[in-house]
């Protein structure tokens, strides 16, 4: 992490930084530089031997702090996009998601009390023109700090947030894109929420402690309240479950899109605003016009040129045009006319609502396109990966079965656990004993920090990394993404504990074909990467070695026996063995993936973005097998389950493994078709030739539900688009609304102050003009000729 001197200076004279990420972070920066030099100034000295240990002790303390802190956060200070999204999807799977007797989700009140907003940075191109990349990363550190104050300021001024802890569990601030901070508010009021929402719209980000004399920066906010998001998902026609989607993505793909078509049409307002302000300031010096010009050629030609062109294929209107446009249609008088206003409200909605559907129509096409590749080449993946089926010859059994052990993972962590505990103890308020008790608790609170604590595996953030260095090191990658069947049936019917038990086994299996495969000489590491979900990351190895691979975890998971139940256990439960789905995807050399990608049509960065694309689209090409997969294999399963009942009289667990497979084999309709193959099979001659003829039926009865799933999801998506623009401008029209009442209370409460004003004045001026005529009636006294020398009776008077 390099230090530039204009950052350094930022960060010592950071009093005014008050969010809790950005004070962190500036203190660990600088704590960091600060024992480093510190180190550096002890090697070099002639200090003592204890000295320079604790020097050293120190740095490495300050590095590891640094370290644990990036591992959520960006280098602005916010938390990691990616870590917003599963944020998310976890408070959703928290709240629960119910339906009430008509189908609809039901609020409840904090669903109107979280809020996320989506906060744009605007003109990242200018400050990085002109202050290079240092500049513009100031300026995303500088907006941080400005939102995170707005916030803090807000919330200050109720007496429930006056409370430190209050306040920091109220808020989080990710940073999503490159310019795109997201704002997630918790137990927040509406009105509150819209007070920091339009605080932000209101204010600019200075960058004057970065570079003096640098104008300010935007800040363009919209918002969305969970209560919205999930209204748009009830007013579609169908539910989301019946196209293969799930509540919670629908929910976060409608906040997402709606968020971002309310952006995208006010940064188009707030473009607009910008360069009205500046054709405004032209006329009053000498070099206004050339600077406008250059602003709008420069930084919004490409933006504005392409919103306000006069037909849709024709070129980006220039300066000149764009200045034409002004004046044609008045925006340049004080206040614009409301034609004006109405105009470039209708331009903006429509680019929004164009990015929307140009973004999702992308977006659905790319998926798509990956599963039909899949789905190509899924007989061939079958046929190399797939579980061989057959009836079961003995019935079930728990013989085989022995308690999971520790991954290589638990063992770490417990290891260095241990150590930090015995150097707690041993610590007492001795300096260099203490700073290695220190040392000791972040060398564990970082490896907790990477891995799984249930399994030991390593996380999803780890499983990306191991990805982007193999892509990096320009290495051959595959990506085995594996999913574990029939968790719900372990954890409904087998008791609480044996869906946590099968778990365990599960990473057990995995973490020993890696360790294995590792002693070996090839790069193989397990991960776990959701609830029911894990993946190996194979780096350096061939086509041969993947089939080894996974050929190992599914011997092992066939001799792990049958997994027990535990408390609880319903009667119903019979035990079943550990069952995977495997998706796996090859990248041979990154530029021959990266080609394989171009040619399927998905848009790609340029080469030095490879790092951070490829490994998502390995997954997701993975993640694509793994629904082919676990159709086939489920299905599969369930007609060798199904003939073994029929041949042995006995009845199993067959119809409740089927009730619990409703997802995978696509509900009723694969039921039915599962029953009938194994009507067919019970009445051949040779049923292991005609299995593998039934195999191939159920991998296209698959692949066509699939098919049908996508048509749906795409339905599903489309109408959701549809809903999202109908709630955009609804949104618009009502904040617009809002807008002219606030200015209309503005208005009378001036007019009401200056008619105050005017009637104190009309009475001062009347006084004043009665007073004016007075004097002058006894100036003409005064100047009367046949006054003589006494004073008049008037002046006697008065005197």
């Amino acid at each position: 992490m390099s230090d530039q001197p204009e950052q350094r200076a930022e960060r010592r004279s950071s009093g005014a930084r008050r969010g809790k990420s950005a004070q962190f972070l500036a203190a660990l920066e600088f704590q960091r530089l600060t024992a480093a030099e510190r180190k550096k100034e002890m090697e070099t000295s002639e200090a003592s031997q204890d000295a320079r240990e604790l020097a050293e002790a120190e740095a490495d303390i300050a590095e590891k702090e640094l370290e644990l802190f990036v591992r959520e956060h960006d280098s602005t200070g916010a938390l990691k996009g990616e870590k917003m999204g599963r944020d998310a999807a976890r408070e959703l799977r928290e709240r629960g998601v119910e339906r009430d007797e008509s189908g609809s989700i039901r609020l409840n009140p904090e669903d109107h009390r979280a809020h996320t907003l989506l906060i744009n940075m605007g003109e990242l191109d200018r400050l990085n023109t002109l202050g290079g990349h240092a500049l513009g990363d100031s300026g995303l550190r500088l907006s941080l700090q400005t939102i995170e104050d707005a916030v803090i300021d807000v919330l200050r001024n109720r007496p429930e947030y006056k409370d430190d802890r209050r306040l920091a569990e109220a808020y989080d601030i990710y940073r999503t894109s490159g310019n795109d901070f997201t704002l997630t508010l918790r137990g927040i009021e509406d009105d509150v929420a819209q007070e920091i929402q339009d605080r932000m719209n209101r204010q600019e980000v200075s960058l004057a402690s970065a570079k003096p004399g640098v104008e300010p920066v935007p800040l363009t906010a919209s918002r969305v309240a969970r209560a919205d998001a999930i209204a748009l998902v009830n007013q579609l026609e169908e539910r989301p479950e019946d196209a293969g989607l799930t509540d919670e993505r629908v929910i976060i793909d409608a906040m997402k899109e709606k968020l971002q078509a309310l952006n995208d049409a006010a940064k188009v307002e707030a473009r607009v605003g910008r360069m009205l302000e500046k054709i405004r300031e032209s006329g009053r010096r000498p070099e206004g016009e050339g600077a406008a010009r250059n602003f709008y050629e420069t930084f919004l030609k490409k933006s504005l040129g392409s919103v306000f062109r006069t037909e849709p294929a024709a070129e980006p209107l220039d300066y000149a045009g764009f200045r034409q446009l002004l004046s044609e249609r008045g925006a340049l008088e004080i206040p614009p006319p409301v034609e004006w206003t109405h105009f470039v409200a209708e331009r903006s909605l429509g680019d929004a609502f164009e990015s929307l559907k140009s973004r999702r129509a992308v977006g659905r096409k790319i998926e798509l396109e990956l599963a039909q590749r899949v789905a190509s080449e899924a007989l061939q993946r079958l046929e190399r990966f797939g579980r061989e089926i057959a009836p079961e010859p003995t019935p079930a059994s728990l013989g085989g079965f022995e308690e999971p052990k520790p991954t290589r993972g638990i063992a770490a962590m417990a290891e260095l656990r241990n150590a930090a505990d015995a150097a707690g103890a041993e610590a007492g308020d001795r300096p260099i004993p203490t700073a290695r008790a220190k040392r000791a608790r972040l060398e564990y609170d970082l490896e907790r920090a990477k891995r799984d604590e249930r399994t030991g595996l390593y996380g999803r953030g780890v499983f990306f990394e191991t990805m982007s260095r193999a892509v990096q090191e320009k290495r051959p990658l595959a990506t085995v993404a594996i999913d574990m069947a029939f968790l719900k049936y372990f954890d409904k019917e087998g008791g609480p504990g044996t869906g946590n038990l099968a778990i365990a086994k599960a990473a057990e299996i995995l973490d020993g074909v890696a360790a294995a495969f590792s002693r070996e000489g090839t790069a193989v590491e397990a991960f776990r990467t959701g609830g029911d979900e894990f993946a190996l990351t194979i780096t350096g190895g061939d086509a041969q070695t993947i089939q080894e691979v996974v050929k190992a975890v599914r011997e092992a998971a066939i001799n792990a026996g049958r997994i027990p139940g535990t408390a609880g256990v319903r009667p119903t439960y019979r035990p079943e063995g550990l069952q995977f789905n495997y998706g796996i995807r090859e990248a041979r050399t990154p530029d021959a993936f990266r080609n394989e990608l171009l040619e399927m049509g998905v848009p790609l960065g340029g080469e030095e973005d490879a790092a951070a694309e490829l490994p998502e689209y390995l997954l997701r090409l993975a993640d694509k097998e793994i629904d082919i997969q676990k159709g086939v294999n489920r299905m599969m399963f369930l007609i060798s389950r199904g003939l073994e009942e029929r041949q042995t009289g006995e009845s199993r667990n067959g119809d409740l493994l089927t009730a619990y497979s409703q997802k995978a084999i696509f509900g009723e309709v694969g039921a039915s078709r599962t029953r009938s193959f194994v009507e067919q099979l019970s009445g051949s001659a040779d049923p292991s030739v005609e299995m593998r003829k039934i195999k191939t039926d159920v991998l296209e009865f698959v692949l066509a539900q699939l098919d049908a799933r996508h048509a749906d999801a795409a339905h599903v998506g489309a109408e959701l688009d549809r809903r999202v623009e109908e709630a955009v401008k609804l949104r618009f029209v009502e904040n617009r609304v809002r807008e002219l009442e606030e200015e209309i209370m503005g208005l009378r409460m001036r007019l009401t102050r200056e008619t105050e004003a005017r009637a104190s004045l009309e009475e001062a001026l009347r006084a004043a003009e009665e007073e004016h005529r007075a004097v002058g009636r006894l100036r003409e006294r005064i100047s009367s000729p046949s006054s003589g020398s006494s004073p008049p009776a008037a002046m006697r008077d008065v005197a």
